[in-house]
């Protein structure tokens, strides 16, 4: 008999559980109560409690966003149960993306996760904390984001997605969105305007105009030719 336990959650390191043990009767038996076999015994489990090991590495920097990836690898033992917080204090301020809750993670084994600041206007800077735990440990990151020196927290107005394609190419309802945003427009100094001249400027049209009359004078005199010549 092979029995099989899953303690992601356990808090003891010693169960005992209860077992009832009955025989399997055959079709001559099975209808005799006094021949069915009965017995009980415990099982005590023993639980061993792993140790949280894991190597924090931050592997990339958002300056827009103020986003930072971590890099976490398991160095210690099997963790069924791997998951991060964010601090009740924190969660209307810190964004972890993906969220991490109860994910098998083998010795050497790693995950990348983001953490960003929610921004607004008035947002200079923000230190803050994720709770990495497993089995009942746990590990504390703690999170600082800045505003870097010389920059600021600006609105940007904008369209979610491509409107005019919204009806036969996706829906725009989307809450969130990567939308690049270029540097300040600069615009070249514009040149002082000239002066214009009305006449000048119906040139072209006047000599259309005259081409158009050239052609009727031609055809009035053929078709005055015509006319002489039928008398």
């Amino acid at each position: 008999m092979r029995l099989v336990v899953m303690a992601a959650k356990a808090s003891k390191s010693d169960y005992e559980i209860p077992l009832h043990l009955y025989n399997i009767a055959d079709d001559k038996t099975s209808n005799s109560e006094d021949k069915q076999v009965h017995d009980q015994a415990s099982v005590v489990l023993k639980v061993a409690s792993p140790k949280l090991q894991l190597n924090i590495e931050m592997i990339k920097d958002n300056p827009a966003t103020l986003g930072k990836t971590y890099r976490i690898t398991n160095q210690g033992d099997i963790l069924g149960d791997f998951s991060i917080h964010i601090p009740s204090e924190f969660k209307d301020t810190v964004i972890i993306e993906p969220s991490i809750n109860l994910l098998p993670l083998l010795p050497g084994g790693s995950v990348e996760v983001t953490f960003a600041p929610r921004l607004s206007l008035k947002f200079t800077g923000l230190e803050a904390k994720a709770m990495l735990t497993a089995a009942l440990h746990y590990q504390t990151l703690p999170l600082i984001f800045e505003v870097p020196k010389g920059k600021k927290v600006f609105l940007v107005k904008g369209l979610s997605r491509k409107f005019y394609v919204a009806d036969t190419e996706y829906c725009t309802n989307v809450g969130e969105e990567d939308i690049p945003i270029e540097g300040p427009i600069i615009r070249e100094p514009e040149e002082p305007e000239k002066k214009k001249y009305p006449i000048c400027d119906q040139i072209p049209l006047l000599e259309q105009y005259i081409e158009q009359a050239k052609k009727l004078r031609d055809l009035y005199n053929e078709l005055k030719d015509e006319a002489e010549n039928s008398l």
